[in-house]
């Protein structure tokens, strides 16, 4: 449950409050967060409804490729038995900047192509227009792959 809070605070909508909508935005996660507690099918049902808006869509979207991102990073160091430490070294990365990957955090494109690289593996990004049916398919997996990830955990 935790997990999904912090993910739901990444989201744009929620990372910055600098204007009026945005902080009642915050404020209402707050309030959200207070009134449902541990209550898993509440904010699934906030989370569904907040869905059908464009720009939330977009950053949970957006949110849950960088989850899948960095779940694969995580995976490919440990088949390789890899410590926090090897992929520090070998990546040329501070400890915190692994521990940023390893935790789910917002690390920088340079952690990440570092820490690819310390596991022997390349990120790799691509333009595609977003009517693409494979961008659509990719977008529908990430969505899929969060909510059972986010099922897993609780």
């Amino acid at each position: 449950m935790l997990s999904e809070w912090r993910f739901l605070e990444k989201l744009p909508s929620f990372r910055r409050a600098p204007s009026t909508e945005e902080t009642r935005s915050v404020d209402e996660l707050s309030s959200l967060r207070r009134a449902i507690g541990s209550d898993h099918a509440s904010l699934a049902g906030y989370v569904a409804g907040r869905l059908q808006e464009p720009q939330f869509r977009d950053g949970y979207i957006d949110a849950g490729r960088r989850a899948m991102i960095l779940d694969d990073l995580v995976m490919a160091s440990q088949r390789a038995g890899l410590t926090q430490e090897d992929i520090a070294r070998t990546g040329d990365l501070s400890p915190d900047r692994v521990a940023e990957v390893r935790i789910g955090g917002d690390p920088t494109l340079f952690t990440i192509f570092q820490y690819a690289r310390a596991v022997d593996k390349r990120v790799v990004f691509e333009l595609r227009d977003s009517n693409d049916a494979e961008v659509i398919a990719q977008e529908r997996l990430a969505l899929r792959r969060y909510e059972a990830a986010e099922e897993e955990a609780t």
